[in-house]
């Protein structure tokens, strides 16, 4: 039986950011920016419809391609060079606060029971024309059997 996902979601990759901090009432509280509560929003309507019936329960592999826009400031020749692939994006965002933004939303979608399933993670991110993701999601045993075939 093969158990996999694939989706491509057309939003501009972003990070989980930071939880804040603040003295209120005496009190210490920590939330989230509305910045954050509106990117988690945006990838939880976009991913809803990719969620599985019965999550995962055994081990997954999740592959994540992340396509970071290119800058407006890089030259027509830097552009080319960059969607070609000869120039990869290693300024921010940081790749694992990428991975942590989706994992986080595809746990809250329940793709899987936890997140402690996930054995294995394959990240990557490249300059593209437009932002989008794109996610794959492997039972492990499923991806065993594909490898000893």
């Amino acid at each position: 039986m093969n158990n996999t996902i694939r989706f491509i979601i057309n939003t501009a990759p972003t990070t989980q950011a930071r939880p804040r901090h603040a003295v209120r009432s005496g009190f210490s509280v920590t939330y989230k920016s509305e910045q954050q509560k509106s990117n988690e929003q945006t990838l939880e309507a976009l991913i809803a419809p990719h969620a599985p019936k019965e999550p995962f329960k055994e081990a997954v592999t999740v592959l994540f391609v992340a396509h970071i826009p290119v800058p407006q400031s890089f030259s027509k020749k830097k552009r080319e060079l960059a969607l070609a692939g000869k120039i990869c994006p290693t300024k921010k965002p940081d790749i694992d606060n990428l991975c942590k933004q989706l994992l986080d939303t595809l746990t809250r979608l329940n793709f899987w029971l936890d997140d402690k399933q996930v054995v294995e993670i394959s990240a990557k991110k490249m300059y593209a024309e437009h932002g989008k993701w794109d996610v794959m999601i492997t039972g492990y045993n499923d991806k065993l059997n594909e490898n000893n075939k």
